[in-house]
Parts: structure tokens; C-alpha cells; sequence
């Protein structure tokens, strides 16, 4: 039975099936569709469209795409069937695919300022927002913004530390190896970051060693284009799973350095009830309650929702 369910599952979250389940319930005009990759960025675009309707009588669907690799096939089924909707929009990570030039294209498709949701919420004017609202700090006693362009500064130095690691993941990527990202644990050295200290000289094997590199795909190349890569922004273009996970380990530091100087009289403000769950998902929701998003982000959620009260939706399949 197990079996069984698990296979229905599956079916249902393949493009094929996330299509046809669109395509069907696209006849409501009045409502905006809106593809995206994962659970985790419906949380994010939510707020934001919520933040850009300024009617708040719009009405938006959101249908979750299960991965980048499914939406990228779910968007050329889109434009191979011919289906004209002016309230449809994909929103599609930028991923590594931005740099390699390898990314779909389409009037409705809207590519990510960043590298990927995540780097929306841990930009450095969301974190002064959620400290200051979440913490209780009070801006005569905690420089807040310090804080935080200390924190960008270590991700950046962690961002360009990578950068071989990055280089000979985009050579892997190229030659369509399956890798695991996940893999890659940032905790420990984003704490010597947090400490003052330097990090290692050499990026210790163990780093990267589960992520399915070989040692062939460090070489002069890929170290060019790592080094490129990692001349970025870091908080926009350091891979989003990390730097949330960083973000994450920075706010719960944060957090309990606060709780002692409250504690020993050294600052009055700081509301030491506050939620004290910094694990990812928790501090990406959170986050999520204070982000704006980018002008480009908003400005084409705009015009997807004013395309859709001036009555100029379509749904039709030639």
C-alpha cells in the first residue's frame, strides 16, 4: 500500500500532471497562476503579491512545480501546447544555470534577482528589519546595521573562500553529473568567520568530498571561473541554501550574545521571550514576514496583477 501511494505521489508531481492540472483550472480569468519551484517560495511570494495588491481583490493560484527540472519542462509545455494566458508567470531560481547561460526564456517567465529565493530574505536591509522588530533592540544601544554589514562581510569572505569549490561545481554541472549541494556543511567555518579568526589556507576535502566532485574538476579553468563567480554580490549569488543556513547561525549567535548583556545590565532593550527557533525554515519564514523583495521582483508582480484587473487575461489554447 505503501508502494502504491508513494507511485501515486510521484505521478502527480510529474510536469505532465502539474500541466494538465493547470491547464484545466486555467479557465477562471480572474485568477493569476503563478509557478513556482518549491513550497518554500509560495511562503515568500505570497507576502510579497499580498504587499502589491494594492485592491486586495486579486486572486492568485500558485502552483508548486516540485524543482527546477520540472518547471523547465512544465514551461516548454507551456509554449509548445500554445497556451495564451497574460495571468501566468513562472518564477525560476537563478541558480548556477544564470552564469552558464543556460537558463528557459519567456514573456512569462521571470528569473530571480539572485540565485534563488532564499537570497531575497537574507539581504542585508531584511535582517536590520527583523532584528530590530524581533529582538526589541533599541538603535542607541545595538548599531544594527554594523551588525549586519559584519555579517555580509564574513559571507562575502566565505563566498570567495569557495570559490574553487564553485568553479568545479559549475564544470560538474556542465558535464551534467548529479550532484548533491546539500552536502556542503558552511557551519564551522562561517563560526571561525563569526569568531575573528581566519579560515583555513586550503578548503579541506571533507568540504566537498560527498557532493560528487572529483579531483579533475579542480583545474586552472575551473578555478578562473569560480574566482568569477564568487566576484558577485555574496549575499545575492552565494548558493540561497547557504547563506540562509549562515543567516540562520548568525541570528542564533546574535540572539544569546543579546540575551547575556541584557541579562548582566550592559543594554536595556531586548526582548529575551522572543522566538528563539533559528533553525533554516524557521528564520526563512521569519525573514520572509520582513522582506520587500527587489524593485524588479515587484514591479513584474505589478503588471501581472494589473494585467488581470484590466480584464486583458486570456485563457485560450489555439
Amino acid at each position: 500500500m505503501a508502494a502504491f501511494k508513494k507511485e501515486i505521489k510521484q505521478r502527480r508531481e510529474t510536469p505532465v500532471a502539474i500541466f494538465h492540472k493547470f491547464r484545466t483550472g486555467a479557465k477562471d480569468l480572474s485568477a493569476v497562476h503563478v509557478f513556482v519551484e518549491g513550497y518554500e517560495d509560495s511562503i515568500f511570494y505570497d507576502r510579497i503579491l499580498s504587499s502589491v495588491d494594492n485592491n486586495g481583490t486579486s486572486n492568485w493560484k500558485f502552483h508548486i512545480c516540485f524543482g527546477k527540472f520540472n518547471m523547465d519542462e512544465i514551461i516548454k509545455l507551456f509554449y509548445s501546447s500554445k497556451f495564451s494566458s497574460s495571468n501566468s508567470l513562472f518564477i525560476r531560481d537563478s541558480d548556477f544555470d544564470a552564469f552558464l547561460r543556460n537558463l528557459p526564456a519567456g514573456d512569462k517567465v521571470f528569473i530571480t534577482c539572485g540565485y534563488s529565493v532564499e537570497n531575497y530574505v537574507c539581504d542585508t536591509d531584511t535582517i536590520v528589519k527583523f532584528m530590530r522588530t524581533s529582538f526589541g533592540l533599541d538603535a542607541t544601544e545595538v548599531d544594527i546595521a554594523a551588525e549586519a554589514a559584519i555579517h555580509a562581510k564574513n559571507i562575502d569572505t566565505l563566498f570567495k573562500w569557495l570559490s574553487p569549490v564553485i568553479g568545479a561545481i559549475l564544470e560538474a554541472i556542465q558535464e551534467r553529473l548529479k550532484l548533491d549541494l546539500n552536502q556542503v556543511n558552511l557551519e564551522q567555518y562561517y563560526k571561525i568567520l563569526y569568531s575573528g579568526n581566519r579560515l583555513p589556507a586550503r578548503i579541506p576535502k571533507a568540504l566537498w568530498k560527498n557532493v560528487g566532485l572529483e579531483e579533475r574538476h579542480f583545474n586552472d579553468e575551473s578555478l578562473a571561473r569560480g574566482s568569477t563567480f564568487s566576484s558577485s554580490d555574496a549575499l545575492a549569488w552565494l548558493r540561497g541554501k547557504y547563506v540562509l543556513e549562515c543567516t540562520s547561525i548568525f541570528l542564533s549567535l546574535k540572539f544569546a550574545e543579546y540575551y547575556e548583556k541584557h541579562k548582566a545590565r550592559s543594554i536595556t532593550r531586548f526582548h529575551r521571550k522572543a522566538n528563539s527557533d533559528f533553525s533554516a525554515n524557521s528564520v526563512f519564514e521569519r525573514l520572509s514576514a520582513c522582506s520587500v523583495g527587489s524593485t524588479k521582483l515587484r514591479s513584474r508582480l505589478v503588471e501581472l496583477l494589473k494585467g488581470t484587473e484590466a480584464g486583458s487575461a486570456t485563457a485560450s489554447e489555439t
